[in-house]
């Protein structure tokens, strides 16, 4: 095949890879369609992914145009990332994981724009069905800040719930209720940034208490998160704190693949179990239960204390029966320790620096979900 007709062949491919057809090549479209095109079902790295899309974003708009894409295909690097993915995919970690059984999770549907078009419709249609005394925060949510209750904020809680419709109105009302609570008149209707409902809690967002990685998912695409209880030694209130988990928690959730695939937390404890905050933890356990669309689908301690039994045994009477059953402990020698994880899919590159791992949290994921 000459240049010619391999350059038509991409124009063909390139529409294929453009999933929402808006003319480019996005991250996540980049990902999937590498992922369906040529490696036997294997989910990239963000991190090689990202470096592959800025070699030929000659732009540096952050997407590949047609014209970048098909330099691409062209391009030596593609077999290189390939091949270097593929070594990277078989290297300790045997046959693949579903991880969707190995957590008991709901499988993820395959979404389609009819889908997701009905799905929101019958979202609204079931929302403005329940007594206005029942939903007093989305309601004012929707007076105040309409721009924050679009439907692509609703789709959020429609992949939380797999797109179980009641489910995912009534933690859509659960959600703008707690929002309410917890911010206020004043604050509960602005955007959730630094320059919103955030300001003037930058030094709790800053701290290491709950953190995002950035780059970095498991094999499926859940975001990685961190939770160091070590900072209820601090000086930070319950209230500062629990708005850094808010926050983080929206960081979290900002990726489709993350509101699709869910959320895995790392949790370092206090050296100290007085030293920690159980009523904090009942506030931070209600995001979890019904409150947050976020599909949490392990929470993980490792090189735990010696109080740990205590420790998760206080957990899981705050998180509830599902999330219970998805508290993992991971004890030993680090060796130990990686064969533990690995039958979850995680290996060293995603275990926390905290823990020994190679995965550092600075800088943090930032939020760029509308919400």
């Amino acid at each position: 095949m000459n240049r010619t007709e391999s350059q038509r062949a991409f124009q063909g491919t390139f529409e294929t890879f453009d999933v929402d057809g808006n003319g480019t090549v996005d991250l996540e479209e980049l990902g999937l369609g590498l992922s369906e095109e040529g490696s036997n079902g294997h989910s990239f790295s963000l991190t090689a992914l990202k470096d592959l899309l800025d070699k030929f974003d000659a732009n540096n708009n952050g997407v590949l145009e047609k014209d970048e894409f098909i330099n691409l295909m062209h391009s030596t690097e593609l077999d290189a990332f390939f091949a270097g993915e593929d070594v990277n995919a078989n290297k300790g970690n045997g046959p693949a994981l579903d991880l969707e059984a190995v957590y008991k999770l709901t499988p993820t549907l395959e979404e389609t724009p009819i889908l997701i078009k009905k799905k929101i419709s019958d979202f609204d249609k079931t929302l403005a069905k329940i007594d206005p005394k029942k939903k007093i925060g989305c309601t004012l949510a929707e007076e105040k800040c309409p721009g924050l209750c679009e439907a692509d904020f609703k789709l959020v809680f429609l992949r939380c719930e797999v797109f179980q419709v009641k489910l995912a109105v009534n933690r859509w009302i659960k959600y703008w209720d707690l929002r309410h609570k917890v911010f206020g008149d004043k604050k509960a209707f602005l955007p959730m940034t630094l320059e919103g409902a955030m300001k003037g809690s930058e030094k709790a967002i800053s701290s290491s208490y709950m953190a995002v990685a950035e780059g970095v998912t498991d094999p499926d695409g859940r975001a990685i998160v961190m939770m160091d209880y070590r900072e209820e030694a601090g000086d930070l209130s319950d209230e500062e704190l629990f708005k850094a988990v808010f926050y983080h928690s929206h960081v979290a959730v900002s990726s489709q693949s993350a509101q699709k695939r869910g959320v895995i937390c790392f949790f370092k404890t206090v050296d100290n179990y007085f030293d920690g905050r159980p009523k904090l933890w009942k506030l931070s356990a209600a995001l979890g239960k019904g409150s947050f669309p976020a599909r949490v689908s392990a929470v993980h301690f490792v090189k735990p204390p010696t109080f740990i039994k205590v420790v998760v045994k206080v957990m899981k009477i705050l998180l509830g029966p599902k999330l219970r059953s998805r508290i993992y402990v991971h004890s030993g020698s680090m060796d130990e320790i990686l064969e533990s994880l690995s039958g979850y899919g995680l290996g060293l590159k995603m275990l926390p620096s905290a823990f020994g791992g190679n995965l550092s949290f600075s800088p943090p994921a930032k939020l760029t979900l509308k919400c």
